[in-house]
């Protein structure tokens, strides 16, 4: 029984022309089975997946083309313009001739060879690496380029109790109503997604051993499907063997200037930076451009003093004073706002010392505005300051 998506009413009118060719390659032409099991048509016009379907990505589509950066912190930039094509790599054994190669693989505007190739995959590096970024541009590409319906999930938003399952079918219901369960289990189960696990090391400590069963569940269920999961590195990763492991590529020295010129729209700051870094005596510097996260930091420090941290301690502090004040100096004439906590910029930084050593020690990255708080108070504690409120 073919169906015809107009007979139906499922035109998606609302989509846009790219999140129309998703819809009608991936789930158009993989429902006739569904509707004769169903034996009507009137269940999922009813249910309205497909517009529903449609909704989802359109809301996540434009969050995913926006992000906000250190480096440009007040402004919502595209992300396509300030995305430098990022590069994963692998050693594979080859049983055969018992020899071990590298596969280098380049995450440009069509980034699919990896997933063809390899189905299920772990990206796995350490902090500002570009693991989200990569996730965020997997997603937008597939939808550029219609290959595969993707659905992006943040772990850290992944509780126990409430599976991958029900995560998935909560974020296609729309506000009025929910959507069909059984016809999404269905669509899932045939393929065309590509899952994106995103932050396995920032799912909270009580309930990884329940979100990372359900994965590997749900994995096994829909293994139709193509899977990329990124994480810092976690000894619990060796669990998830049918995955290929990838790193992230430091950046060259080239994509490092690249980057920051794309945060400089006038060019200034960034060609006196990079004339500066060109100085063999800042060799120590290069370090931190092999990373994106410090490579923005870098950028930022130096837009708010014109001096090359050479030293980390210094570096840090740079970056540190520059976000304090970042908002200030944005001001004409001599305006600093007062800040809330009242606290001057060397017991803000003693603050946050504090705070961010008993964060680690808790082990989540993520808290309800309680635990914040009581952790700041613990960290007032921890430094013996009178009271400042």
């Amino acid at each position: 029984m073919a169906i015809d998506p107009l007979a139906t009413g499922l035109t998606v009118a609302a989509a846009s022309p790219l999140i129309k060719g998703v819809i009608e390659k991936h789930v158009f032409t993989k429902i006739d089975k569904w509707l004769e099991r169903a034996s009507t048509q009137k269940k999922l016009v009813q249910h309205g997946f497909v517009n529903k379907l449609a909704e989802h990505l359109e809301q996540m589509y434009a969050k995913h083309t926006y992000i906000k950066t250190i480096a440009l912190q007040e402004q919502k930039t595209k992300l396509s313009d300030i995305y430098i094509p990022l590069t994963v790599t692998a050693k594979l054994y080859n049983p055969s001739t018992k020899s071990t190669s590298t596969v280098i693989y380049t995450l440009d505007h069509t980034p699919f060879n990896l997933v063809d190739e390899h189905e299920k995959i772990m990206i796995i590096d350490s902090a500002g690496m570009g693991k989200s970024t990569i996730a965020k541009h997997m997603f937008i590409s597939c939808v550029d380029n219609n290959y595969a319906i993707p659905v992006l999930i943040e772990l850290r938003k992944v509780k126990a109790g409430r599976g991958i399952v029900e995560y998935i079918i909560s974020e296609f219901n729309s506000i009025q109503e929910k959507a069909d369960p059984d016809f999404i289990l269905s669509l899932i189960a045939r393929g065309d997604f590509l899952f994106i696990f995103d932050g396995y090391d920032e799912i909270s400590t009580s309930d990884k051993e329940s979100v990372v069963s359900d994965i590997h569940n749900f994995v096994a269920k829909a293994g139709k499907n193509k899977y990329i999961l990124t994480s810092r590195e976690d000894p619990s990763l060796t669990s998830f063997s049918g995955f290929q492991n990838f790193r992230v590529r430091p950046l060259e020295a080239a994509d490092a200037y690249d980057l920051i010129r794309k945060y400089d729209r006038t060019g200034a700051v960034a060609e006196q930076l990079i004339s500066e870094l060109d100085n063999p005596q800042l060799v120590a510097v290069q370090e931190f451009l092999r990373n994106p996260l410090l490579t923005s930091l870098l950028y930022r420090a130096y837009s708010y003093k014109q001096t090359v941290p050479v030293k980390k301690p210094t570096f840090y502090r740079q970056v540190f004073d520059a976000l304090y004040n970042f908002h200030d100096v944005t001001k004409e004439g001599a305006y600093i706002r007062e800040k809330k906590s009242k606290l001057e910029i060397e017991d803000f930084h003693r603050a946050l010392r504090a705070v961010g050593f008993l964060s680690m020690r808790s082990g989540k990255v993520e808290y309800s505005r309680d635990e914040i708080i009581r952790i700041i108070q613990d960290a007032k504690k921890t430094l013996r300051w009178r009271a400042i409120y």
